[in-house]
């Protein structure tokens, strides 16, 4: 199977512009070379632990909330396989976090965890970090 034209084709059918087309099969693209390269399996193989790898090697370099987005549609709409908001949702918030306190904190209670009004209530909550820091920093955007 061709992931990467399925993929292509099912992403045509949102009605985005060609540019953000083009920008997010840049991620699937880094993503199916990770898998081919370094894990040698199959995309319908991986696990969400090794999603967090490639995201842990793409952060360097990218948005991890476009590669979260792409990564959930990639396997809802091509792989037809289940996603689970909590597996890697939990893993950017708790980066977050933890680059502000040094202390990583489960939000699995939360029932609004993938908003980023809500994470950055909860932050402000929590810790006072400088605000121009916070807004500056390249991981909320």
């Amino acid at each position: 199977m061709d992931y990467l034209k399925c993929y292509q084709k099912m992403i045509s059918l949102r009605g985005l512009t060609d540019h953000t087309m083009k920008s997010y099969q840049t991620y699937i693209c880094a993503y199916l070379t990770f898998i081919s390269d370094t894990l040698h399996k199959a995309p319908s193989q991986v696990t969400y632990k090794e999603q967090r790898q490639f995201l842990e090697k793409l952060q360097k370099e990218r948005k991890i909330n476009v590669a979260i987005s792409q990564l959930r549609f990639f396997t809802l709409y091509v792989l037809h396989k289940p996603w689970d908001d909590t597996q890697l949702s939990y893993f950017l918030y708790r980066m977050i976090f933890s680059q502000f306190s040094g202390n990583p904190i489960s939000l699995s209670n939360c029932s609004r965890v993938r908003c980023g009004h809500c994470l950055r209530t909860l932050l402000m909550s929590l810790v006072k970090p400088d605000l121009n820091a916070l807004k500056s920093s390249s991981l909320i955007r």
